[in-house]
C-alpha cells in the first residue's frame, strides 16, 4: 500500500479516521490537503475567516468516501489528535450532515484544550444552526469570558436574543459594542441592530440601519445581502408599506439566485 505522508490540520484528522483501504484509495487526495494558518489570531483579538484547505478535495472525499467503505466509524478518540485537528474533523462531519458527530467532536476539542477558540465558536454556531439557542448562548458567553474583544461573538449572542425576542435591551448594548470593536464588519452588525430595533418596535431606526447595511455590503456577498433584504421587507411590512415590502422580497430572491450561481461556478 502506498504510504500517506504525515499531515497537519484537516489532513491529519481525515487520515486518522480512514480505514487502511480508504487511505489507499484516497492517498492522492489526502496529500492535497496542505496545512493552513491557525484561524485564530490572539493578537488581533478576533476569529479570522478560515482560509480554505483545498475544500474541493474535501468535497470529493465526502462524496466518494462511501464508495470505498460503508462501515460507520465512531468519533475520533481525542487522545490521538489535538484540538485543532478535532475541530477540522468536526467541520467535515458537519459538511456531511452528521451534526451529532460534529457536536461530539467539538466537545472533545474544547475538553482537550479549553482555550482553543475556534472549537468553541464552531460549537456555538452549530448549536445556533440546530436552533438550540440556550446552548448557543452559553457557549458564546463562555467565549466572551476567554476573550471579551470578539465582536463576532457579541453579534452572534445578539442574534440568539433576537431569535427568541428576549433581552433586547441588552442585545442593543452588545451590538453597539460589536460595532465599536470591529468597524470593518459594520454592514453585518447593522443588520443585526436593525432586527433588534424591529423587535423593539423602532421601525424607522431599523429602516435606516438596514439601508446603510445594504449600501455598504461588499460586492459578491449575496447571502448576506439576501438576508438584509428579507429583513428590509419585514420592516416595510410593519410600516404598512406593502409595495416596498414586496420589492424587498424580490431583491432577496435575486440575491439568493446570484449567490447560488456563484457557488456553482466556484465548484
Amino acid at each position: 500500500m502506498r504510504e500517506v505522508r504525515p499531515l497537519n490540520g484537516l489532513g491529519t484528522a481525515l487520515t486518522l479516521t480512514l480505514s487502511r483501504r480508504e487511505r489507499e484509495c484516497f492517498a492522492p487526495l489526502l496529500e492535497g490537503l496542505a496545512p493552513y494558518p491557525h484561524p485564530y489570531a490572539p493578537e488581533a483579538g478576533e476569529y479570522m475567516q478560515r482560509q480554505s484547505p483545498s475544500w474541493g478535495w474535501v468535497l470529493l472525499l465526502v462524496v466518494l468516501l462511501p464508495a470505498c467503505s460503508r462501515l460507520s466509524r465512531p468519533a475520533l478518540p481525542p487522545e490521538k489528535v489535538g484540538a485543532q485537528e478535532l475541530t477540522h474533523l468536526g467541520q467535515v462531519y458537519q459538511a456531511q450532515g452528521k451534526s451529532e458527530l460534529a457536536l461530539q467532536t467539538y466537545h472533545q476539542a474544547v475538553q482537550l484544550n479549553p482555550r482553543y477558540m475556534p472549537a468553541w465558536i464552531e460549537l456555538g454556531n452549530l448549536h445556533f444552526l440546530r436552533q438550540e439557542y440556550g446552548q448557543a448562548e452559553a457557549v458564546y458567553k463562555k467565549v466572551l469570558t476567554l476573550d471579551p474583544r470578539m465582536a463576532e461573538i457579541y453579534n452572534n449572542l445578539c442574534r440568539v436574543y433576537a431569535r427568541e425576542h428576549r433581552n433586547l435591551d441588552e442585545a442593543e448594548s452588545l451590538i453597539h459594542r460589536a460595532l465599536a470593536l470591529h468597524p470593518s464588519h459594520r454592514y453585518l452588525y447593522l443588520d443585526t441592530q436593525a432586527v433588534i430595533w424591529m423587535h423593539q418596535g423602532k421601525h424607522d431606526q431599523a429602516l435606516a440601519s438596514l439601508t446603510e447595511a445594504i449600501h455598504t455590503t461588499p460586492p459578491g456577498a449575496y447571502d448576506v445581502l439576501a438576508e438584509q433584504y428579507e429583513h428590509l421587507g419585514e420592516v416595510y411590512r410593519h410600516l404598512g408599506q406593502e409595495g416596498e415590502a414586496q420589492w424587498a422580497r424580490q431583491q432577496a430572491a435575486i440575491a439568493r439566485r446570484r449567490g447560488g450561481s456563484s457557488k456553482e461556478g466556484g465548484l
